[in-house]
């Protein structure tokens, strides 16, 4: 790993030079691939090294970032980096040195190129890396620890992940939703999703349109989002309640239990509730007990 140290301490170079700081960075992964005990005892120090010089001379040097461009070592940084952020430590010591807001600023540019040439690989690929790195930071309320001259990151950030989620590449779509379903947890995060452009509209098409794995996480998506006001009346200006009914009867065993706490919410609001009356969602509901009843729709 010595090795590894050395040529990261030093600029990126064209040539030879770049080519074996790739082979390297190759072997990183390779080598710790199954690794997620990074301490920072006897050989770690050297794990300790290479993330900081990673992330200071890779990442966080505009120089040396932008000589990485047209090489795949700017995806093998952020592959190891990645791995390396699997330990508190390393994920502590990013945020330290202030690289939180560079990687949202990554991600939202890396959108931009995603749908203006779509279907590039290299570009879903760099993404997916900054998406899987992201989501350990949902935790940082606000992410207060964004630079402080761009205020606005955070919501170009909600916005971005709300727009990633009408891609049509699948690895990408996957970890945006698992993303965005981290993010939810703190609240600061879920208002400002729950108000970024056609979430509730795209999250309602996934579910009914698209593959089984991509409807379950959005709809345990959905069912946090709706503590969102905006969300909410999205959600029900999209005629949300007769969606979430009509995929109730789920061949997913795994759909209806979101799709009921979603309907659960909904009903709190007494015009919702009148709707699911109204569009028979009591005997659906009671169906998916197994109770045989029939219950008369008030006119």
């Amino acid at each position: 790993m010595g090795s590894l140290g050395d040529v990261l301490q030093g600029p990126v170079s064209p040539g030879p030079n770049l080519d074996r700081e790739k082979q390297l960075l190759d072997e990183f992964l390779i080598n710790n691939a199954k690794r997620y005990d990074f301490s920072y005892h006897g050989a770690g120090v050297d794990y300790a090294r290479v993330f900081t010089l990673l992330v200071k001379e890779r990442f966080l040097s505009p120089a040396n970032w932008e000589r990485l461009s047209q090489s795949e070592c700017r995806l093998r940084v952020l592959q190891c980096m990645r791995v390396l952020m699997r330990d508190e430590v390393h994920r502590n010591s990013f945020v330290e040195m202030g690289a939180v807001g560079t990687l949202i600023s990554l991600c939202i540019e890396l959108a931009k190129e995603h749908f203006a040439q779509p279907g590039t690989n290299f570009t879903c690929e760099m993404l997916v890396e900054t998406l899987s790195i992201l989501k350990r930071f949902a935790a940082l309320p606000e992410l207060g620890l964004c630079a402080s001259d761009a205020p606005n990151l955070a919501d170009d950030l909600y916005r971005t992940l709300c727009i990633l989620l009408a891609t049509r590449e699948a690895l990408v779509l996957q970890c945006v939703l698992v993303a965005m379903y981290q993010f939810v947890q703190v609240k600061d995060h879920m208002v400002g999703l729950g108000a970024g452009p056609s979430c509730a509209e795209t999250l309602l098409r996934i579910l009914t349109d698209y593959e089984p794995q991509f409807k379950k996480l959005s709809a345990e998506l959905l069912v946090l989002l709706l503590e969102s006001p905006r969300f909410f009346a999205e959600v029900v200006a999209q005629d949300g309640v007769s969606v979430l009914l009509s995929l109730v009867h789920s061949d997913d065993a795994q759909l209806p239990v979101p799709l009921l706490a979603a309907l659960h919410c909904l009903a709190k609001e007494s015009a919702c509730a009148k709707q699911v009356r109204q569009l028979g969602g009591i005997n659906v509901l009671l169906s998916v007990l197994g109770v045989n009843s029939q219950y008369s729709t008030p006119p």
